[in-house]
């Protein structure tokens, strides 16, 4: 399911006003069901090229409904469909130059029964792109510079800009 996580199409820089203010790509929920949205995004990471961008620069877009990153734990009412794509835009003046990238997203949620999974010992991601080997625990997380470090999902793919 993690490999279908990062969406092969959309992505792009995003212009307004004339002017370049950054980058967008789609992702799909990486789980068999829905979720309410404040539940989605526990924990979310993006890094494009080794540069890691913080959350107060990423808007999310599920359906017509736009959340600032900081925002997205309150959206209790609105829920993010099994088969929906979440569009992730990212502040960046001047957006990314045309060519190849590496995009690594990670993301942490609460399953639909309220608890969080943790995988059993010795799991890998097999995503993970070198931020990470496995499964970081709550401490680890704590500790560690890595801002992939204990999100429950991470996926690494190479896009083109034109």
């Amino acid at each position: 399911m993690w490999e279908l996580f990062l969406h092969r199409q959309g992505f792009r820089n995003v212009i307004r006003g004339g002017q370049t203010t950054g980058f967008q790509f789609k992702i799909h929920l990486p789980y068999y069901r829905g979720l309410w949205v404040s539940a989605s995004f526990r924990g979310f990471a993006v890094r494009v090229d080794g540069v890691h961008y913080p959350n107060d620069k990423i808007t999310i877009k599920i359906g017509n409904k736009t959340y600032r990153f900081a925002d997205v734990d309150q959206a209790y009412e609105d829920f993010w469909y099994y088969g929906d794509l979440a569009t992730i835009i990212v502040e960046k003046p001047g957006g990314l130059t045309d060519g190849l990238h590496k995009v690594e997203c990670g993301i942490s949620y609460e399953n639909s029964y309220g608890t969080y999974e943790t995988p059993p010992a010795g799991y890998e991601f097999a995503y993970a792109g070198g931020f990470g080997t496995g499964f970081a625990t709550s401490s680890q997380a704590k500790t560690s510079t890595d801002p992939m470090a204990g999100l429950r999902s991470c996926s690494l793919d190479m896009v083109l800009v034109i």
